[in-house]
């Protein structure tokens, strides 16, 4: 019931890790447990017997099954492995360039999106965040432009999760976007083996990040 409840709340709320509370509420209403002293007795003897026997994984009053767990965990060095790694040497005045590109798209980027893009020319790993209507868009064609110009031998990937995303992508910065399954050759989607492939390119952009499945 529990591992039951943990992938009910992963599909409707969209996290990896549950609060316990959560669970535990969540939990009652499924089983249609009174939550009297007796089932709560039940309730905490058995998650208690999960956690030793490694059935559940407890982390920061969260609770996770294991393989999301390990996922999550995985996801987090990869992101780390990025965060420490080198990142491209910028022998040109980054700022200027992005003037220039402004000049050159007829656009003022507001105080947000120059940081972002600054961001990507100094990092190598950034997330950039907004609801519609916001500028994500622009910020995204002025990383491109400014990126080719201050490394033009360097190769850009653009992805999507769906095909519509996708197109859209390519619409709006005019540069081709594929699906990430056809991006990385994904062949199978189940758990154990998604068949990905490694990626050549210098830079990697995707576009709505926040519809992506984390085995992706």
């Amino acid at each position: 019931g529990i591992l039951w409840t943990l992938k009910i709340l992963e599909n409707e709320e969209g996290n990896i890790g549950s609060p316990i509370k959560t669970l535990e509420k969540r939990l009652y209403q499924l089983l249609g447990l009174a939550r009297n002293s007796e089932n709560v007795r039940i309730v905490n003897q058995v998650s208690s017997n999960m956690v030793k026997e490694k059935k559940v994984i407890i982390s920061k009053e969260l609770c996770f099954r294991p393989h999301m767990f390990e996922l999550e965990t995985e996801c987090a060095s990869h992101i780390v492995r990025l965060l420490k790694g080198k990142p491209f040497k910028v022998k040109k005045d980054y700022m200027e360039v992005i003037k220039k590109i402004e000049s050159e798209l007829h656009i003022c980027l507001d105080e947000i999106q120059r940081m972002a893009v600054e961001k990507a020319v100094l990092e190598n790993f950034l997330v950039i965040t907004g609801g519609p209507g916001s500028g994500k868009t622009t910020t995204i064609l002025s990383i491109i432009k400014v990126l080719e110009t201050i490394f033009p031998k360097c190769t850009i990937k653009l992805m999507a999760p769906t095909g519509r995303a996708a197109r859209r992508m390519s619409e709006t910065t005019g540069y081709y976007s594929s699906t990430i399954h056809s991006g990385l050759r994904i062949s199978t989607e189940t758990e154990e083996d998604y068949g990905a492939e490694s990626l050549e390119e210098d830079i990697i952009i995707v576009d709505e990040v926040s519809m992506l499945d984390l085995r992706i």
